[in-house]
């Protein structure tokens, strides 16, 4: 993970690690919180409460997601952070890695990358929710968590993966209830198309999971780039590998 051996090199950058079990909070909606953290392991729910109960999971974060930056110190977080699995992460001050940033162009391109990735991912989920059925809505949030995980299409049947996501999660990533959820994946499954059983997700055919998904007019090399995940943002120009 390129971005994590960046903010292991810089001298300078101290780092604190903290183990969370299943359940517990990184943070909670309206803290007001001067630490950034890189997901070492494990999973996160990053997710919005309503007064009346209703919570949206915004987003998942996943081994090499990098999160609090560049959000500022004097603003409440807009979500909480609940480990979906145990989780490792390293703390970095705020304030520290803007010190740290002013000399390290590369660790500053990074993080800008990342930034760009959430928002990428912030206008996709908005489309999602506001122009897909229930089929589509969760086949594409299975297909973006594939690519994010594995960097490339499925490209053959049967490959598996291992997702760590209740039906429970999913609806609230999506806006369906659990019943919906349920439903809908027993019939991606009766057509042949895909199966999640046991946090485990099963591509029966990757065509009709991608055409599922939303995507269908696209190459398989246009999806990738479509979707961005971390390794491809956190990997810099091979003249500055070489560096």
């Amino acid at each position: 993970m390129p971005i994590r051996r960046v903010l292991e090199e810089a001298n300078s950058l101290r780092s604190v690690t903290r183990v969370l079990p299943t359940g517990a909070e990184l943070y909670r909606q309206g803290d007001s919180c001067a630490t950034c953290f890189y997901v070492a392991s494990g999973w996160i729910a990053l997710s919005t409460l309503l007064e009346n109960g209703a919570c949206q999971i915004v987003d998942f974060a996943v081994p090499g997601t990098f999160l609090g930056y560049p959000f500022l110190s004097s603003i409440p977080r807009c979500h909480s952070a609940r480990c979906i699995t145990p989780v490792q992460v390293l703390c970095y001050s705020e304030d520290q890695l803007d010190r740290v940033i002013v000399q390290n162009p590369k660790l500053a391109m990074l993080l800008c990358r990342q930034a760009a990735l959430q928002e990428w991912r912030a206008h996709d989920h908005l489309v999602n929710l506001g122009l897909r059925g229930a089929r589509e809505r969760i086949a594409h949030l299975l297909f973006e968590l594939y690519i994010r995980l594995r960097g490339h299409t499925p490209n053959r049947a049967r490959e598996t993966i291992h997702i760590p996501l209740s039906q429970g999660h999913i609806g609230q990533a999506v806006g369906l209830t659990n019943v919906h959820v349920s439903r809908t994946l027993h019939a991606l499954r009766e057509q042949g198309i895909a199966q999640f059983v046991k946090h485990d997700l099963e591509i029966l055919d990757p065509n009709a999971f991608v055409r599922a998904a939303g995507l269908p007019d696209l190459t398989p090399d246009v999806i990738v780039c479509s979707v961005p995940r971390p390794r491809s943002l956190f990997s810099l120009p091979s003249s500055e590998k070489a560096a």
